[in-house]
């Protein structure tokens, strides 16, 4: 159970802006009017594209582009011509000189080392339990956001003129599926949850002991792991 502790406004506000900060990197599913199919990335499209693939590499640890040594078997090959690379490093505000040349056509292979934001808390529990906690979550939520966000689409609608927290914390206490899949006391330990989401996700973080400057890229890694 969360130990309820008094939260500093400055923190709430760091951590509202960190929340908001995930929720535009990823697209709207919900409703699905507002569904976005074609650009999965929609989130970063107003960022360059190295840093847009910077980002999700650091988040996700996914890749928006081939590994190096495509791109060096096409450069000695002549299909990425000395033009290509010399705009390319142009583009970024480096020098196109001959020995920067020189140096991309003789250099290495090698993958820079993952450095992407581990395992998710339902990650560790998996390998500790053998169960596979993120489908739970995953499935458990979508079940009641498809409705909670639903404009008429669905044959049972959530009940309305509730805030999403609200909603959710009425909904999750009675959904008996994660008590079956072995989350015993859930119903009641969601019964003690706070009515301000703000403030439990902060006390949350707090025991996950997350440094308050990687919030949003946390949040972002959250989101991501409930695929729509």
């Amino acid at each position: 159970m969360l130990q309820m502790i008094r939260i500093p406004t400055s923190e709430k506000t760091a951590a509202e802006n960190a929340i908001q900060q995930a929720i535009r990197a990823i697209p709207p599913l919900w409703p699905l009017t507002h569904s976005v199919a074609v650009n999965p990335f929609l989130g970063q499209a107003h960022l360059p594209f190295a840093q847009a693939a910077a980002t999700l590499a650091r988040i996700s640890g996914e890749r928006l582009t081939l590994p190096r040594a495509w791109y060096l078997d096409k450069a000695r090959s002549g299909e990425i011509t000395d033009e290509d690379l010399k705009a390319a490093l142009l583009e970024c505000g480096l020098a196109a000189d001959a020995t920067i040349l020189d140096r991309i056509m003789s250099g290495s292979t090698a993958e820079p080392a993952d450095q992407h934001i581990q395992a998710a808390l339902h990650t560790l529990a998996r390998d500790c339990s053998g169960l596979e906690w993120g489908e739970l979550i995953e499935d458990r939520f979508g079940a009641w956001a498809s409705a909670y966000f639903d404009e008429g689409q669905a044959l049972w609608p959530m009940t309305s003129g509730k805030g999403a927290w609200s909603s959710w914390l009425n909904w999750a206490q009675h959904d008996l599926t994660p008590e079956i899949s072995g989350l015993t006391g859930f119903g009641k330990r969601v019964q003690a949850l706070p009515e301000d989401p703000e403030t439990f996700i902060l006390q949350a973080c707090n025991d996950l002991k997350v440094p308050s400057d990687r919030l949003g890229d946390y949040f972002h890694q959250l989101l991501l792991g409930l695929g729509g």
